[in-house]
């Protein structure tokens, strides 16, 4: 038997394959979750094998696949809470530079604002 690199060559593709050993191989390189739902089937393994990948790819960071829209959905929230994040932010230090100036007390602003007492310090010494 021909050896490759110390272990038995690959045999090709073909008639030696089961079914289940290429939706296995179709679930490699799928991009859809339902897809794989589908190639799945009732093949305990290979439903153990797509749950992994889908929980797997739920982080963001370890993505596998994905199905097109839901990234671009992920994308565009994560980009709309940052900007929504970051102008709530600038608000909250606009007022607070505004009740350092009528001599509020830190932990009034803090309070008020929700803004850290060392976020205040930095505007403070800031301005």
């Amino acid at each position: 038997m021909p050896r490759a690199f110390g272990f038995p060559a690959p045999r090709p593709l073909g008639g030696n394959v089961s079914e289940e050993g290429i939706r296995f191989l179709r679930m490699l390189s799928s991009e859809s979750k339902i897809l794989n739902k589908y190639l799945a089937g009732n093949n305990l393994f290979l439903k153990k094998v797509a749950d992994f990948m889908e929980e797997y790819s739920n982080n963001i960071n370890n993505l596998l696949y994905y199905d097109k829209k839901e990234l671009d959905d992920y994308i565009r929230e994560s980009e709309l809470n940052d900007s929504y994040n970051s102008g709530k932010f600038e608000e909250k230090n606009e007022i607070a530079t505004k009740m350092l100036i009528k001599n509020k007390t830190i932990e009034e602003i803090s309070d008020i604002t929700g803004l850290t007492k060392e976020e205040i310090l930095k505007l403070k010494n800031n301005n």
